[in-house]
């Protein structure tokens, strides 16, 4: 991981949006628990299934923000296959004026 963004007991996050990309990579404590990942937008999905947590390198996601939509900032949780949330994290989008 190259920056952590939010953390807790149970995982570390790096969750950054910039033009129309989000970029997240995690890491678990518990890599053999399955999870579930899911990255909204407002009202859209970005990105939602299971995930299993790679115990060498981490997990690392890319997806992309539709354009328009309602709701700038790009919203995360990541839970436990039983549906118990581990984690949240937000983030807004940053623009560099990309077309």
């Amino acid at each position: 991981m190259s920056n952590v963004t939010h953390a807790n007991e149970n995982i570390l996050v790096d969750l950054a949006a910039e033009d129309a990309r989000v970029n997240l990579q995690f890491f678990s404590v518990e890599p053999t628990a399955p999870l579930r990942v899911t990255l909204k937008r407002g009202d859209a999905v970005l990105f939602d299934d299971a995930v299993q947590a790679n115990p060498e390198n981490g997990n690392r996601f890319d997806a992309a923000i539709p354009p328009g939509g309602s709701g700038g900032q790009v919203q995360l949780t990541i839970a436990a296959a039983d549906g118990k949330h581990l984690i949240a994290a937000g983030t807004g989008t940053k623009y560099r004026g990309l077309p």
